[in-house]
């Protein structure tokens, strides 16, 4: 009994899906989890929504996600420049899973508090391992960043069945629209315009929860400043339109 409550848990097998650290933490005493460590790899803005619009439209996503491609608008749009246009004229309202920003996976369940003691940057991604490695007390561990049960082999195959153009490659107006959508994530995790190199340094290696609740607090009041506020969504609105 207890192994089948495990395995219903998500502790002996991947959790599929899109869940919040809150969710996943729910009753962390009762499942035995409480004393786990948490963490979450983040990425530059720009480049996830690249990589979620390109993998979206190609073979490599799921049955259910291409079934969505109608009703999300991918079907008519044929390039991230085109997408982005699709979406600023809808106001970005009820965007799909993969293009949802960042920082409300990672926030306690009223949205005022970073519940991720851990974070590894997609752009620093083996100094986030060692990392990880070290906090955890383990000296091997399989780090491939997909895993074979899906399908994909290792992440340099999946690289090379769907490369995909790059940020700077982009409109102006197209990278200036996704800066307003993902305004949170951007500031919360101190990117820039475009994605940082692999030698910078990733903002996880000096924070943790405690401190990463006091920059949001921070980027809360710096976007709520001037005609735009941001929304719940992340979006930055007029104030006329909240």
């Amino acid at each position: 009994m207890q192994h089948m409550i495990e395995l219903q848990a998500g502790l002996r097998r991947p959790v599929s899906g899109h869940y919040p650290i809150f969710t996943m933490k729910d009753n962390a005493e009762e499942r035995g989890i409480a004393d786990f460590h948490t963490a979450a790899t983040i990425r530059h803005p720009c480049s996830r929504f690249i990589s979620a619009f390109r993998y979206l439209k190609s073979d490599l996503c799921n049955e259910g996600n291409k079934k969505q491609r109608e009703k999300i608008g991918l079907n008519d749009a044929e390039s991230v420049d085109e997408y982005v246009q699709y979406l600023e004229a809808i106001q970005w309202n009820n965007v799909f899973g993969h293009f949802k920003p960042q920082y409300p996976w990672i926030m306690n369940q009223d949205q005022t508090a970073v519940d991720v003691d851990n974070f590894l940057c997609n752009e620093q991604w083996d100094e986030g391992i060692h990392r990880i490695k070290s906090i955890v007390g383990v000296e091997e561990i399989d780090t491939r960043r997909l895993l074979n049960y899906r399908g994909l082999g290792s992440s340099s195959d999946h690289f090379l069945q769907n490369k995909h153009e790059k940020c700077k490659d982009l409109k102006p107006e197209t990278r200036a629209a996704i800066e307003r959508f993902y305004a949170m994530d951007y500031c919360l995790f101190g990117y820039d315009e475009l994605p940082p190199e692999e030698d910078d340094v990733c903002i996880g290696t000096n924070n943790n929860a405690e401190s990463l609740t006091k920059r949001f607090q921070d980027c809360e009041e710096k976007l709520n400043q001037g005609p735009y506020v941001i929304s719940y969504a992340g979006r930055l609105v007029k104030i006329s339109e909240s």
